[in-house]
């Protein structure tokens, strides 16, 4: 079976090495579970996208150079269909709305992050055995 492919887009360096971590010890001994090196932005994460194939993307809404919801948007018309899940201390439920529309499939507040990304990714690994 394939390994579960996770992309982390997020600008903030220190959050995306510490949460590469977590995920890694997390699943630490399960061979189908690859964090990716992280992408810095939405441009960076289209162009690796469709090379890297990853079955899982993690996405700020605020980057420098394009939003989350506008990079969702683009997967999308591409039609790309990993998940795609936005990491976000943002709970406006605007930006929810607009990622929802935009194709998101999940929200997590970053706060949350430790209590339920891994249950996302068991998920995710139970959804591929059947």
């Amino acid at each position: 079976m394939p390994p579960i492919r996770i992309l982390l887009v997020d600008s903030n360096v220190s959050f995306t090495r510490t949460t590469k971590e977590f995920i890694e010890r997390q699943f630490q001994g399960e061979p189908r579970v690859t964090v990716l090196d992280p992408a810095r932005s939405g441009f960076e994460a289209l162009t690796r996208i469709g090379v890297e194939l990853p079955d899982l993307i993690l996405i700020d809404l605020d980057m420098p150079d394009m939003s989350g919801v506008d990079a969702i948007r683009l997967i999308r018309s591409r039609g790309q269909l990993p998940e795609v899940v936005i990491l976000s201390f943002c709970e406006e439920g605007e930006l929810r709305i607009a990622a929802s529309y935009a194709g998101a499939d999940g929200y997590l507040n970053k706060s949350d992050l430790v209590e339920q990304l891994p249950d996302l990714i068991q998920m995710l690994l139970n959804r591929c055995l059947q």
